[in-house]
């Protein structure tokens, strides 16, 4: 693994904690499948036997998915096995995506003489303890590129652990527009998910996590329904909150109104049989959702976190709110449900916006060019 012995397309090893369904591992699938391949060739390494979910779908885009388990060993085993496992596969480089990979990961790949070392940061939050930013610190000097899908992170990211601006590239999550088309027309649709055409819809779609912070979510419904007797809510995902939110919903009363459907497969589905697209998230690096829904024409009520402050301009092409702010985020969403012309205007405007900014390919052209950047360590324009 030297430049002197390059080859042409140049391999690329993802590198995941785990390979569930959620942005950053969509995100990395559409690298592999939208890649010149003249130019790139790709595997992946999940490090979580029990949270495997897309290796099929990495597999079946030509990405070969190799599988070990940190969890079944100590800490310095799994070190050892997985820079075992970087020597055997000889990755010009290596791409970790999300938190812990971009600590062990890193260090594996690092002294495994990885040519180029690339760490992707899509959270807002930052470090609880002082050693995680030091640590950070000493493994981004090893570090060719960090690579973060909002200006917010990369503001985090040189206030809180110190890093340079200069080495944070900003590349902005890419839509899928194949994933987005629909099934059947709208009233088709309704009739499958059991909403009437007469019924305002309101949909959020994220995993069941603190960070999206849901419990408000279904507050700010409980008030709607007061005023909105036909109002109909679901939300789409799964995760560590799924039972705290089943509780909450019967505790509220809002078990005939809202569904809380799990993990789908029919996002696109859900998002054009709905009327408004709802985020109440506390943190975010950028959410792939609120992009897909602005794609598909949904007027949009957000929190003011990372990526959503960068896409949606209040009253333009949607609504933000501040976080936290319950009784602002009913009065968004209650406005939409009021306003069809106002739903309209505010859809077609964040459809033209997200087309526009948030293409696929220029967010695989932007990976492309840190990945040769990175195997040749030459600087990406």
């Amino acid at each position: 693994m030297t430049n002197s012995g390059m080859r042409n397309p140049i391999h690329v090893v993802h590198l995941f904690g785990t390979l569930l369904p959620g942005g950053a591992e969509r995100q990395a699938l559409a690298i592999v499948r939208h890649s010149d391949r003249a130019r790139v060739r790709f595997s992946a390494i999940n490090c979580c036997a029990a949270e495997n979910l897309l290796a099929t779908e990495f597999d079946a885009a030509g990405c070969s998915t190799h599988l070990l388990d940190k969890f079944s060993r100590n800490y310095v085993s799994f070190l050892w096995e997985l820079r075992g496992k970087l020597r055997e596969l000889k990755p010009d480089v290596v791409h970790a995506w999300l938190y812990a990979p971009g600590f062990w990961g890193r260090f594996a790949a690092i002294t495994a003489g990885v040519p180029g070392v690339v760490a992707s940061t899509r959270t807002g939050s930052t470090y609880s303890h002082w050693h995680e930013a030091f640590l950070d610190r000493q493994l981004s000097k090893r570090t060719f590129a960090r690579i973060v899908n909002s200006e917010g992170i990369r503001e985090a990211l040189v206030r809180t652990v110190g890093l340079s601006r200069q080495g944070i590239r900003v590349i902005y999550n890419g839509v899928d527009e194949a994933r987005l088309a629909p099934s059947a027309p709208r009233p088709e649709l309704r009739r499958r998910l059991g909403w009437p055409d007469d019924a305002p819809v309101v949909l959020a779609v994220g995993r069941l996590v603190h960070e999206k912070n849901y419990p408000m979510m279904l507050r700010v419904l409980r008030r709607l329904r007061d005023r909105t007797p036909k109002l109909r809510a679901a939300i789409a995902g799964w995760g560590r909150q799924e039972e705290l939110l089943t509780d909450l919903r019967i505790e509220l009363g809002l078990e005939d109104c809202l569904d809380l459907l799990g993990r789908r497969e029919d996002v696109a589905d859900l998002m054009h049989a709905a009327d408004v697209f709802a985020m109440s998230s506390n943190s975010e690096g950028f959410s792939n959702a609120l992009l897909e829904a602005m794609w598909v024409g949904k007027p949009v009520v957000a929190t003011r976190v990372n990526g959503a402050v960068e896409v949606v301009r209040n009253g333009e092409n949607g609504v933000l709110v501040d976080i936290g702010d319950e009784a602002a985020f009913v009065a968004g969403v209650e406005g939409l449900l009021r306003d069809a012309e106002m739903r309209r205007q505010l859809g077609e405007t964040a459809a033209s916006d997200v087309r526009r900014q948030f293409s696929m390919s220029a967010m695989v052209a932007a990976h492309t060019e840190v990945y040769e950047a990175a195997a040749f360590r030459s600087t990406p324009s």
